[in-house]
């Protein structure tokens, strides 16, 4: 909805509804990162979810501060991305044994993000 809208009209709230859910995304993908081989029912990083919330606040703090400033969001997004990608490999190149299909998926991952 906010991809159609922003391209559709150009108008900076619906740009922020293209963009916000993109950093938002990556906020999650973090804490899926962080949390991928916990044991069942039990939170390797308990207080990770609120920080997780805190910094999606922050992020949208941040993007609506420097809203005239794009250079701002693609700086924000790119590091928070790199970050991400750099947590997936090392999650990938971890475990040498996975399956031939958990192996391709993982690398489709990096290739298309």
């Amino acid at each position: 909805i906010g991809s159609s809208g922003l391209h559709g009209t150009l108008h900076w709230f619906f740009q922020s509804s293209d963009e916000l859910p993109m950093i938002y995304f990556i906020n999650s993908l973090f804490y899926l990162c962080a949390e991928h081989d916990s044991p069942v029912g039990k939170l390797r990083y308990p207080n990770l979810p609120m920080t997780v919330c805190c910094v999606s606040v922050l992020n949208t703090f941040i993007y609506y501060s420097f809203r005239d400033k794009y250079a701002v969001f693609l700086v924000v997004f790119s590091v928070q991305v790199i970050v991400v990608l750099f947590w997936i490999y090392k999650i990938y190149s971890s475990k040498p044994d996975r399956s031939k299909a958990t192996r391709l998926s993982m690398k489709l991952l990096i290739i298309n993000f």
